[in-house]
């Protein structure tokens, strides 16, 4: 008996449906030979209201996502899934907790004697029957009523039909496939409901039904076929190559399980892990064996993708493989998704005995893979830990699997040299430099400037270009620390006003301008001896011409006025100069 436990993770796996099968159909088809090594599930002239019992299908077959290895059949030809048998009536596709096919069967009933009175029986020479055929992986089983009388109160045999289903195996094409196929099919009596389709409840999408005029099928729809005495012409057939089938096809897995793992939990139970990467998948179907070759199913996991098998023997090799489950059909086997678990003594722990780290910075401690469980004294769990240690620190880990290992690590913290070089620099671009210092002592010592050029490794650094410098030091424990400072130009002004001019005459000095270096901005302003405003500038290009309100201004003095702003000694700098302004003839 096989025992385990599911975990449960965030997976989004896709709810079976019976929507989910492709319906086709088609008139070429052929009954399969059953004159040769059948089995008779139903037998004897005029049976009515008979189940069999429950039998081996011979070969694993899923159906609605459920893997099934039995099955039973009643008088009407209809098949239940599963090691419980049918009952002899209830005919229909949609009944809860039943996984059914039903090929051909009528639902009518008569409320006055309540019989159901659409209810086939076999003919005196009607039975039903089976046999199996093919090689693994390519098996199947055929269900043939024969010679059914429709309905019971009929004495002639009116119909033939078959039921086809194919094994589910790894990657087979056909896996999980069911074929109705049709001989001979008429009635001897009118009835208002026949019903055809697949099911395993009655909840809207668990089962699909088929109409026959128009030929089609639906999921969810509880379709009724009413037919008249005679030829029921969409089914019926008399020669082999002419016979109507109609087929339901589960869908193929469109991915794989990959990266499937086996971890050790004690003696008597191990952890699978896997990814499954069908997004149509409704589960994972996991088998294990024991030589390598001979492999036996042992669950089928839904919504997970985790298992805990509790059914190992000590000393034990074990084989796992593990594929992609859809309605019927298998994914082939990934290159990983098949994994070893060997029993052996346990992996050493990795951890070192010391680790340092810097201050405010991260460590990661991995102890080594080979164990499900990692206890950690400080109450963390897991293989890996991150860690952010502000004091030094001891650590002891457990580590619990198929045996037990422990380990200790020390973890030093180091302190980071925080410093700094100072507030920004200023010098006077082409006639000063800045000396950078930083404090003596600290470790080693690397200059940089904004192109990562190295230019010293001393504490200090002369510069005179400006710019943005880097200092990054180093202590012997290997924690760094950086800084950086900004070297910004400081020039003072150079103002010279010029004391006299001759606007009106000497055209070599018709014009009051002054000379200026280093200027960030000014306000000129002349006053005449009355003190009325006769010229201001911001430009200190423009230059007085001598001129006011558009007239040449009266010789004699002037009082010339400036104000402007500038760097000094690092710092901003607003200043006022005052001069005597002589205009001449």
């Amino acid at each position: 008996m096989i025992f385990g436990a599911i975990i449960l993770l965030s997976l989004c796996l896709y709810a079976q449906r019976a929507g989910n099968y492709a319906f086709n159909t088609t008139t070429s088809s052929s009954l399969l030979p059953m004159d040769i090594a059948t089995t008779t599930l139903v037998h004897g002239p005029n049976t009515h209201l008979r189940s069999s019992a429950v039998f081996p299908i011979g070969f694993e077959f899923w159906f609605m996502g459920v893997r099934y290895t039995d099955f039973s059949v009643n008088s009407n030809g209809v098949i239940r899934l599963g090691n419980q048998p049918i009952i002899n009536t209830g005919n229909s596709y949609a009944i809860p907790g039943n996984a059914r096919i039903v090929p051909f069967v009528g639902t009518d009933f008569n409320p006055q004697n309540q019989e159901q009175v659409g209810s086939l029986r076999t003919s005196a020479t009607g039975r039903v029957h089976f046999r199996r055929g093919g090689t693994a992986p390519n098996r199947f089983l055929v269900v043939e009523s024969r010679d059914m009388a429709v309905n019971y109160t009929s004495r002639t045999a009116d119909a033939t039909f078959q039921i086809v289903i194919y094994e589910t195996a790894p990657g087979n094409a056909t896996g999980g496939r069911i074929e109705l196929r049709y001989g001979q099919v008429q009635s001897a009596v009118e009835l208002n409901s026949i019903n055809i389709g697949i099911g395993s409840g009655n909840e809207p999408s668990q089962f699909m039904a088929v109409s026959l005029n128009p030929i089609a099928a639906a999921e969810g729809a509880n379709t009724s076929n009413p037919i008249r005495p005679g030829i029921v012409a969409p089914l019926h057939s008399t020669a082999d190559g002419q016979r109507r089938q109609f087929t339901f096809d589960a869908p193929v897995p469109n991915g794989q399980v990959t990266a499937l793992t086996v971890n050790c939990l004690g003696s008597d139970a191990v952890e699978l892990q896997w990814k499954n990467q069908a997004t149509n998948a409704v589960g994972t179907a996991l088998y294990r064996s024991t030589d390598g070759t001979n492999y036996e199913f042992l669950t089928q996991v839904n919504n997970a993708v985790a298992f805990t098998d509790r059914s190992i023997q000590a000393g034990q090799t074990y084989y796992y493989r593990a594929y992609a489950v859809t309605e019927g059909k298998l994914a082939a086997l990934h290159p990983t998704g098949q994994a070893v678990f060997s029993p052996q003594s346990p992996p050493p722990l990795r951890l070192p005995a010391t680790v340092t780290v810097c201050r405010g910075q991260s460590v990661t401690l991995d102890a080594g893979a080979g164990y499900p469980v990692y206890e950690w004294s400080d109450g963390q769990t897991g293989q890996t830990r991150t860690l952010r240690p502000t004091e030094s620190l001891t650590l002891r880990l457990t580590a619990k699997g198929c045996g037990e290992a422990q380990a200790q690590v020390q973890v030093n913290v180091v302190p980071v040299p925080v410093f700094q070089i100072g507030g920004d620099s200023t010098i006077c671009t082409g006639e000063a430099s800045a000396l950078l210092e930083a404090p003596r002592g600290l470790g080693t010592y690397r200059w940089q400037n904004e192109r990562g050029q190295v230019l010293g490794s001393a504490n200090t650094l002369l510069v005179r270009e400006l710019g943005k410098y880097f200092l990054t030091v180093t202590t012997t424990g290997g924690c760094s620390y950086r800084d950086s400072i900004v070297v910004t130009n400081c020039c003072q002004a150079q103002i010279e006003i010029p004391t006299a001019f001759t606007p009106h005459s000497t055209p070599a000095n018709n014009l009051f301008r002054i000379r200026h270096e280093n200027l960030q901005s000014i306000d000129i302003q002349i006053y005449n001896r009355w003190g009325n405003l006769v010229y201001r500038s911001n430009d200190p290009e423009q230059g007085w011409d001598g001129t006011f309100e558009g007239k040449p201004a009266q010789a004699g003095v002037y009082q010339v006025i400036i104000l402007y702003t500038s760097c000094r000694e690092g710092f901003p700098f607003s200043g006022k100069m005052a001069e005597v302004l002589h205009l001449l003839e």
